[in-house]
């Protein structure tokens, strides 16, 4: 089994071009806002129920069973937006596999075994039985909860590597 601990954190330079003030900037703000953008869709009037098309994609992916929130610790994010951007970041993980697993049969038994985020980062722990390229994964994962209004640009701050 291999493991991948991959912290990221926001880079701000990169972002400047888009906020007028990166300094107030957190990582619960830009899930918040994939979140809002995702649900809004291009086109805020055409929404089923208040929800883009979009929106209703990825929520068809979630389990039934939320226990897949005990793996996140969203730490002191708005109890608002907690569930919500849990639900959102877990389905956009489970679509990145499924897209995954179609093209390469070694990410069958990727899965994802913790998530921390803070207000400067992003902690994510993921396992597999093969050796994986896991900081692609988690490239290709956060371009697709990235959206156009509020894209990500994060800088890899400590990667771990552990084979068991």
């Amino acid at each position: 089994m291999y493991r991948c601990i991959a912290k990221l954190e926001i880079d701000l330079e990169g972002l400047g071009e888009f906020y007028s003030d990166v300094s107030e900037l957190t990582m619960y703000q830009i899930i918040s806002a994939w979140l809002q953008d995702d649900l809004d869709g291009p086109n805020p009037e055409k929404t089923v129920f208040g929800v883009s098309e979009y929106a209703l994609d990825w929520m068809f992916v979630l389990p039934g069973d939320i226990s897949y929130r005990n793996l996140f610790d969203m730490g002191s994010c708005k109890l608002g937006n907690r569930f919500e951007s849990i639900d959102y970041l877990y389905a956009q993980f489970l679509q990145t596999l499924e897209n995954n697993k179609k093209f390469e049969l070694e990410y069958e038994s990727l899965y994802l075994d913790h998530i921390s985020v803070t207000l400067e980062c992003i902690e994510i722990t993921l396992t597999c039985s093969k050796n994986i390229n896991f900081l692609l994964f988690i490239k290709h994962w956060l371009r697709n909860c990235s959206t156009y209004k509020h894209p990500i640009y994060y800088k890899v701050k400590d990667v771990y590597y552990v084979e068991f």
